[in-house]
């Protein structure tokens, strides 16, 4: 008995010890200095409004430092003692408590093992105290600068994913985040940045002929998707996964909601979940041929070439996404979710364990077909390098799955060019040497929040300065890009709504494309030829489009340079933070390939100075041409690249990186050591990178990423 009112004594302290230093440790560590941010990052650029937490030092532009108030630095390392003293007090009972419990009777022993516990039961209510007054003076302190005191170490509450777009698996989607007024005949697009298994979120629609595989894959590696021939019509033979009784979509789910921040996405109405059985649509899913990018389309489940629309013409109704990962409590989703081809694991992985946004559809139809906004090379340029990529730019975004896709032709003169394109391969966009009469092979990308798709050859020409692969067009010779326009429903009237064969450009809503600029969708009727400027009574009555211009036997080498950034942190007048809703931007100093602009490839982190917490709001990238003028005067025009978030927080430091994945249009890689600095007044300033050294910001060489 003696021995077990010994054991109970002991551990009632040691209970209690746990209970009342643990918490101080855990303090400690949330307020230890913020851990490095993941690789390495750049950015900063005009039109920034400052914040307090940042400031530079003078003549080192690009430094960032915290201005947080040293009293809080001292109070925070005081905190962090009584922290390392608490866990020593833990150590000292945990002794105590061994020497008791080894002391087989031995009353010298016990009386020492006694004396160990009190004399660390009072230092640790002498610690207690200590930290109950550097609390209070910390609060004290951080209030008087008008910020809040620091949080305590309760749980987080359960955020939405918002992250895994850009941070995440999710590359980009339409409609954005958000978005407000978008139009009832929309499509949803998601794209991610790793192959995902269709058969994680799609099944075969029940017309589908048995022994249908949901996915093929053809010799050029492009995957396809299968369809159902329905009165001449190619509709796509997949629809969104469902399980269960309720039939209610696994993976991908699509609810009416009523609330824009709602945190759970449960409905106990089957009917809000768009494809369940309850709903009288289906949600058809097609797929681009990468398996990155899929295209979600509601269509009426008695005739599936019949679009189901979003919303209500009389008001405007707000919709949830919900994309099914591995957090266990959240919607009606099956094991894992959507998962990644090559592991058959969730996609999402890491901090974001799913993703859902909102967006609001408004009364409207979209019936405004999609224009051609500029082209790469413009037409009738001469001598352009070999390496040149094309680039074709749309004025909104376009559907995915016709506008990108690999071309494979019937061997010519070469393997790379033919006659002819291969039956089954990508040929809404074609590209054609006019000198031969050869179609050229190559792949068709889709990028810039799906308004520019670019063009690179299969021709292998050598290598870049990061060695990767450089492909050619044909040296000295006319290249000629055409642009099919997609076939109408009701050819010769005003409706510019495409019959859905996948034949040619449409936008998200469906219209076809408006090749010959003139407000009307004329379908594919005739070319229009963008290398003359027509009078407008002989305009032609349609809407496929094409440019031509000639290559040299050149081949453009080096790397482009940013030029400017936001936040503006200049060598000579460094500002002091970033606004904390202005998109950051960076300007490269030449035309760029916008479908490298990726949150892959364009990087962006921050760190929460006081708690060491990680900012996870979403961002995603965009892209936008800059033709050449006084403000740009590189004869090739500069491109503006883009990052466009959820906010900033407040007292974080942001790390941001354009990576050597970025590449120009002539397929050169980002170089991010090889700028020769900025303009200071009338010079420029080197940055003299070394090795140690290798990241030029502002002017100065670091050796970690520029930030603000």
């Amino acid at each position: 008995m003696r021995s077990l009112a010994k054991k109970r004594y002991f551990f009632i302290i040691l209970g209690l010890a746990i209970f009342l230093v643990v918490p101080i440790f855990v303090f400690a560590q949330q307020i230890a200095p913020p851990p490095p941010p993941p690789a390495p990052q750049a950015l900063p650029a005009p039109g920034a409004v400052p914040i307090t937490q940042i400031a530079e030092v003078p003549g080192l532009a690009g430094l960032a430092l915290p201005t947080t108030d040293p009293r809080i630095i001292v109070a925070k390392i005081i905190r962090v003692a009584l922290g390392f003293l608490g866990m020593v007090a833990l150590v000292l009972i945990l002794y105590g408590g061994y020497l008791w419990m080894t002391s087989a009777g031995n009353e010298e022993t016990i009386a020492k093992a006694k004396k160990v516990l009190i004399n660390a039961t009072i230092g640790l209510a002498i610690i207690l105290s200590a930290f109950a007054i550097t609390q209070f003076i910390i609060n004290k302190l951080l209030a008087d600068q008008g910020v809040p005191p620091l949080p305590s170490p309760s749980a987080a509450p359960p955020r939405l994913g918002g992250g895994a777009l850009g941070s995440g698996i999710i590359e980009s989607h339409y409609p954005p985040r958000g978005a407000e007024n978008v139009a009832r005949n929309t499509r949803i697009i998601i794209t991610f940045k790793e192959k995902i298994d269709p058969e994680s979120l799609a099944e075969l629609v029940p017309e589908a002929t048995e022994g249908t595989e949901i996915f093929t894959q053809s010799e050029d590696g492009a995957y396809h998707f299968p369809t159902l021939d329905i009165g001449g019509i190619p509709v796509s033979a997949l629809r969104l996964k469902r399980e269960g009784n309720d039939g209610i979509p696994s993976a991908i789910q699509i609810i009416k909601s009523t609330d824009m921040n709602a945190s759970t996405v449960r409905a106990s109405d089957g009917t809000k979940y768009l494809g369940s059985n309850a709903s009288n649509i289906d949600v058809l899913v097609s797929f681009t041929q990468d398996l990155r990018t899929f295209v979600l389309a509601p269509v009426e489940r008695a005739n599936r070439t019949h679009r189901a629309l979003f919303g209500d013409p009389k008001d405007d109704v707000l919709y949830q996404v919900y994309l099914c990962g591995t957090f266990p409590s959240r919607g009606n989703c099956a094991s894992n979710g959507i998962k990644l081809l090559s592991t058959q694991t969730s996609a999402f992985q890491g901090r974001f364990k799913d993703y859902q946004w909102p967006f609001t559809t408004g009364t409207f139809l979209d019936v405004t077909p999609p224009r051609i906004q500029s082209v790469i090379p413009t037409p009738g340029a001469e001598n352009r390098p070999r390496n040149s990529m094309l680039q074709v730019n749309f004025n909104e975004g376009v559907l995915p799955t016709v506008a990108s896709g690999s071309t494979t032709v019937v061997s010519g003169t070469r393997p790379t060019a033919g006659l002819s394109i291969q039956p089954g391969s990508y040929r809404v966009m074609q590209v054609f040497s006019a000198d031969t009469s050869e179609f050229l092979a190559g792949a068709w990308r889709l990028g810039n929040q799906y308004r520019t798709s670019e063009f690179i050859s299969a021709d292998l020409c050598g290598q870049n300065s990061c060695g990767e692969d450089v492909f050619c067009l044909p040296a000295s010779s006319r290249i000629e890009t055409r642009v099919l326009a997609a076939t109408l429903a009701q050819p010769g009237g005003n409706d510019p709504a495409s019959a859905g064969r996948f034949d040619g450009i449409e936008d998200i809503a469906g219209n076809s494309l408006d090749g010959n600029s003139n407000g009307t969708a004329q379908g594919p009727a005739a070319y229009y030829d963008m290398n003359i400027v027509y009078a407008p009574a002989v305009v032609p009555p349609g809407d496929n489009a094409r440019f031509a211009f000639s290559t040299s036997n050149t081949i453009l080498l080096g790397s482009a340079i940013i030029e400017q950034t936001a936040p503006v942190t200049t060598y000579s007048d460094a500002t002091s933070g970033a606004s904390l809703v202005n998109p950051i931007e960076m300007t490269f100093d030449r035309f760029m390939a916008m479908t490298t602009f990726s949150s892959a490839n364009i990087l962006l982190s921050g760190t929460d100075e006081i708690t060491g917490g990680f900012w996870d709001s979403w961002w995603t990238l965009q892209g936008e041409n800059l033709q050449a003028d006084a403000a740009h005067p590189h004869p090739d025009g500069w491109t503006l690249a883009r990052i466009v978030h959820g906010g900033l927080w407040e007292k974080t430091a942001y790390a941001n990186e354009a990576t050597s994945r970025v590449r120009d249009l002539y397929q050169n890689c980002y170089y991010p050591a090889g700028a020769d600095g900025i303009v200071s007044g009338s010079a420029t300033v080197s940055c003299a990178t070394t090795v140690a050294l290798p990241y030029c910001c502002n002017g100065v060489a670091q050796g970690a990423a520029c930030g603000f």
